[in-house]
């Protein structure tokens, strides 16, 4: 697991990165996100394999949720325009 975390204005987002099994096909790769009330974020990832381009992907996608300051900021700000 890895962990980091981020804030904005009010807003504080801690993420937490989990590689999880499910069940797919060899051509998918799943990004779940859970959280809480107090605004933790756990980044879960599943592929059978991580070298596709699905699983590639998912796992960009987790390492900029969990360590990119610039991209976590973008996201907060399109959730605070909502």
């Amino acid at each position: 697991m890895h962990g980091n975390g981020y804030e904005i204005g009010s807003r504080h987002l801690n993420y937490v990165l989990e590689i999880m099994t499910m069940e797919l096909t060899d051509n998918q790769a799943a990004l779940i996100l859970e959280a809480t009330e107090e605004g933790d974020i756990t980044v879960n990832v599943s592929m059978p394999d991580p070298q596709s381009l699905s699983g590639a992907l998912c796992q960009a996608i987790a390492w900029k949720l969990t360590n990119d300051e610039e991209f976590q900021s973008n996201i907060l700000d399109m959730l605070e325009e909502e």
